[in-house]
């Protein structure tokens, strides 16, 4: 659980609002913290992959942070997502064909 919570602190992400997106109780995520509560394989997993996809919403993001106290628009964009919406930033450049004076 180290990685998670590693990430969720680089972010900015507290403890509560990752309960609300995760849907671990905010009692449980705390025995995980301390070592008193196991996390099965699959639930470690899904754990690892949702803070992954957070953490790739947030680098997407950049250079604006993504809203890390609101549970309600992280989940909004986390379904964007996965339904293939994107949303990024940034300018995309492309080579124009050379066009020459008559």
């Amino acid at each position: 659980m180290y990685n998670i919570e590693a990430t969720l602190r680089r972010l900015k992400i507290s403890d509560a609002i990752w309960c609300a997106i995760s849907g671990v109780s905010t009692a449980r995520w705390s025995k995980i913290l301390r070592g008193t509560a196991v996390v099965n394989g699959a639930e470690s997993l899904r754990l690892q992959n949702l803070v992954t996809e957070i953490d790739q919403l947030a680098r997407d993001a950049q250079p604006y942070q993504m809203p890390t106290r609101d549970a309600v628009a992280i989940k909004k964009l986390l379904a964007d997502r996965r339904a293939g919406i994107e949303w990024r930033t940034g300018i995309e450049v492309r080579e124009q064909d050379e066009v020459t004076a008559q």
